[in-house]
């Protein structure tokens, strides 16, 4: 249960500058979480936002956003056989279809997000549905793999399922190179 909000200190104390694998408050390096430790962490999700939001000062959002761009950056360290032979779009269209079924493979008890694909001239459309309603984690995993494949994207978010909506539409559109992310 302690897993998510230590990993939520981590990318908090990443953004700060403080390594990733290293003890703050000791010094010590940190051992590799093992997989079997995330799964009852999942569902801790929505805890270890406040958690992480009473420590931080961060919208819920913002914090699971950024959550969404680090691990992201850790799904690719990790598992580097999804990412090959992939550009951005071919990578997301296959979160669906292939990274859920082998995750559902792993952990039969999660609760995975829907999606569904539609192209446009300048992008995607990923169409997001979950039932835990986390479209900003969604959103900071894209962002996440636009860094990892190093084109830039920007998100349009023209329904949401937190104000209503059957689904979120997250219109992604794609640029050419990582300088597009400075801001």
């Amino acid at each position: 249960m302690r897993v998510l909000p230590t990993i939520f200190t981590l990318c908090a104390l990443a953004q700060r500058g403080t390594p990733l694998l290293q003890n703050p408050s000791s010094g010590t390096p940190r051992r590799q979480l093992k997989p079997a430790a995330w799964r009852p962490a999942v569902s801790a999700l929505g805890v270890a936002v406040l958690l992480g939001c009473q420590a931080s000062w961060a919208a819920p959002d913002a914090l699971t956003f950024a959550f969404g761009e680090f691990l992201m950056a850790r799904f690719a360290t990790m598992h580097p056989e999804f990412f090959e032979g992939h550009a951005l779009v071919s990578f997301l269209k296959s979160v669906h279809d292939v990274i859920h079924v082998e995750v559902a493979k792993l952990h039969p008890d999660v609760v995975l997000p829907s999606f569904e694909y539609e192209d446009f001239p300048q992008g995607l459309v990923m169409l997001y549905h979950s039932p835990r309603q986390l479209c900003s984690l969604a959103e900071g995993l894209v962002t996440g793999a636009g860094r990892h494949f190093d084109e830039a994207v920007s998100i349009g978010h023209s329904e949401c399922m937190k104000l209503g909506a059957n689904r979120c539409h997250l219109e992604l559109t794609i640029g050419a190179h990582e300088d597009e992310y400075a801001a």
